[in-house]
């Protein structure tokens, strides 16, 4: 992941037990430094049928692209523009901390109460239509 302009790897697991599985990268002590940090990375999904994500910072904006063309997009929020096509989709979602309460959430989550936080999660299901002929052919 490009932080700031300086790579730093991923790790597997969320680093946070009650947040369940995922991915994660050692950034709390530059979060510790405050002021904003624009980020990103690539990141190549096999096997999935969805990807979501919690927007924890102050203002999020999440852009994501892909070559799959059938997008569902789910969660409390969906995207503020998105463009889709025969060969794939773009998508950015925008939110505040005024809308998503993440700090007050997050922090419930110690105390074993993580369904609030996971409500305000945004993202896209990856699904197949159904194929007119697979719905006309005998089992």
């Amino acid at each position: 992941m490009d932080w700031g302009g300086k790579d730093y790897p991923f790790q597997p697991g969320s680093n946070v037990k009650l947040l369940g599985p995922g991915i994660h990268a050692s950034l709390w002590r530059l979060a510790a430094e405050g002021g904003r940090v624009a980020f990103k990375f690539k990141l190549g999904l096999n096997g999935m049928d969805d990807f979501s994500i919690v927007p924890l910072g102050r203002d999020t904006e999440v852009r994501l692209t892909s070559s799959w063309p059938h997008p569902s997009f789910v969660g409390q929020y969906l995207p503020e523009t998105r463009q889709i096509s025969a060969m794939g989709f773009d998508a950015t979602w925008r939110t505040s901390w005024f809308s998503t309460n993440a700090n007050e959430r997050f922090q419930q989550c110690g105390e074993d109460r993580c369904e609030a936080l996971h409500a305000t999660m945004l993202g896209v299901r990856l699904i197949e239509p159904v194929d007119v002929y697979l719905m006309s052919s005998a089992p």
